[in-house]
């Protein structure tokens, strides 16, 4: 049977300040998301029984219900009334608990790809509720472009997007070997007794205005102080990526990804090269603005 393909891709946090805890237990969040070319690959076929069936080629995530893109193409075909059923190939590329979105990403790729397939049965409208009910950073991955996000992070409050050619800013990416999982990064945080705020509109005025070369001056995560203490091998990675790059890294999401970001491919592949060199994990990707 035939089979489509599609490009699922990691998101950088390149603002993410956090505004306080909910009654509920969740978090208030205000961040700035970007795209980049570092993508999970996503297969999908169609098949004669109505199940929905997972194969992922990473041994820690999930291939049953629990699995995002499960869960996307479930309430999909549910909500749409489609009378069949799909196989989900998953090819991981995104490192896993590592602040990139990997499994929102996946979530927000299935619902848009079946819609594509199936026609455009849903609204946007619709699949950004389909989203919200899965995780917070899928809407997201639903919009267009650069976002300001608020709420639990599914607010999509504004997109900055060019469709005119613009400077191309790079993302050196280092990957650290420990991971860190967003319930103890959100329970170090609350246990701090330091918590670090700023403002995104210096950082939004540079997107606005495409001084991409400005970003790395703007670049903010509440995180880092709790995650560097909790995890000092991390904290290692940071101080020695500090010592290779010209433009300060910062921890995406949670962790335990770093980057730092340039306009200067020249500069950000030779960056990649000394991380490597010392021992790390590291990779040169375009931001998807």
């Amino acid at each position: 049977m035939k089979q489509f393909q599609f490009n699922s891709y990691a998101k950088l946090n390149l603002f993410l300040d956090i505004l306080g805890q909910r009654a509920d237990g969740y978090h208030t969040l205000c961040m700035v998301n970007t795209r980049i070319s570092l993508h999970d690959r996503i297969t999908i076929q169609f098949i004669s029984s109505n199940d929905v069936l997972i194969m992922v080629d990473h041994p820690s995530v999930p291939s049953d219900e629990r699995n995002t893109a499960h869960k996307a193409a479930v309430c999909f075909l549910e909500q749409s009334r489609q009378d069949t059923g799909v196989r989900i190939v998953i090819e991981k590329q995104i490192p896993v608990e590592g602040g990139l979105g990997g499994g929102s990403a996946n979530a927000a790729t299935v619902l848009q790809a079946l819609n594509q397939l199936f026609d455009y049965p849903l609204s946007d409208e619709e699949l950004r509720h389909i989203g919200e009910g899965i995780g917070a950073d899928v809407p997201f991955f639903l919009a267009k472009g650069c976002c300001l996000l608020g709420g639990v992070g599914e607010q999509v409050l504004e997109s900055y997007f060019w469709d005119e050619e613009t400077i191309p800013c790079y993302a050196v990416l280092c990957s650290p070997q420990e991971s860190v999982s967003t319930k103890k990064a959100y329970q170090l945080w609350d246990e701090s007794a330091s918590k670090i705020h700023r403002s995104p509109q210096e950082l939004i005025a540079a997107l606005q205005e495409k001084r991409f070369d400005r970003l790395p001056e703007y670049l903010f995560n509440s995180f880092e102080p709790v995650i560097y203490e909790a995890y000092p091998s991390i904290q290692n990675v940071y101080n020695i990526f500090c010592e290779i790059s010209p433009t300060k890294p910062l921890l995406s999401g949670s962790g335990s990804n770093l980057f730092s970001l340039t306009t200067d491919l020249k500069e950000a592949k030779r960056v990649v090269q000394e991380l490597k060199k010392s021992g790390f994990d590291a990779s040169c990707w375009e931001c998807l603005f």
